[in-house]
């Protein structure tokens, strides 16, 4: 949370430092106000669980409705800002900044497409209580992960060696920060877990 917090407003003001020189700075500026308040509602929308009967039960049909709702609302609004406005920014500025923010935008829309269909990884969780298959639950994700790495690393070092280049700091930064986070989010959910059942 605090290393998301912390990106957007370096998006943010990386738009600010950028006006009257380049072409629709304000777009980074909605970026990273979208993308706050998107981390905001993460406070007030709750994570909910299921353990009942597997029907057509109303509780099940909202559960079920619930983790879509919430695997949109988590994904799409990025598609959006890191995707589409990356895109468009790095198109309209393509003379001065390159192909790097370009291609990063576009490689983002690919990865932040693929998140929302898996509905942010909620869709594993309704496969595994459909199923209750766990390996198939488990090789299904760790596809996942491997092909939004295959996008995503790539597409957070075009935007640190679009930020050296341009002697752009603020994003450089926020590059490099979202290379953290999602380091920090391979740890959590793929090696640890993965050395706890090896030596379990």
């Amino acid at each position: 949370m605090g290393l998301g917090i912390s990106y957007n407003i370096l998006i943010i003001k990386s738009g600010k430092d950028q006006i009257g020189e380049v072409e629709s700075p304000k777009l980074l500026i909605c970026a990273g106000i979208i993308n706050l308040v998107f981390l905001a509602l993460r406070f007030f929308i709750p994570g909910i669980t299921y353990s009942g009967p597997i029907n057509l039960n109303p509780e099940f049909i909202f559960y079920l409705s619930y983790q879509i709702a919430t695997g949109l609302i988590f994904s799409l609004p990025y598609l959006i800002t890191f995707g589409i406005i990356f895109l468009l920014f790095g198109s309209k500025n393509r003379e001065k900044f390159g192909w790097y923010l370009k291609t990063a935008g576009i490689l983002l829309i690919i990865a932040y497409l693929l998140l929302a269909i898996v509905l942010n990884g909620n869709l594993f969780t309704i496969m595994f209580i459909l199923t209750e298959e766990y390996m198939l639950f488990t090789l299904a994700f760790l596809i996942i992960v491997f092909v939004l790495s295959l996008l995503f690393v790539p597409a957070t070092i075009l935007l640190i060696i679009h930020g050296t280049k341009n002697s752009d700091s603020s994003l450089k930064i926020a590059g490099i920060l979202l290379l953290i986070q999602y380091g920090i989010f391979i740890v959590l959910n793929i090696v640890i877990p993965t050395v706890i059942s090896f030596f379990s």
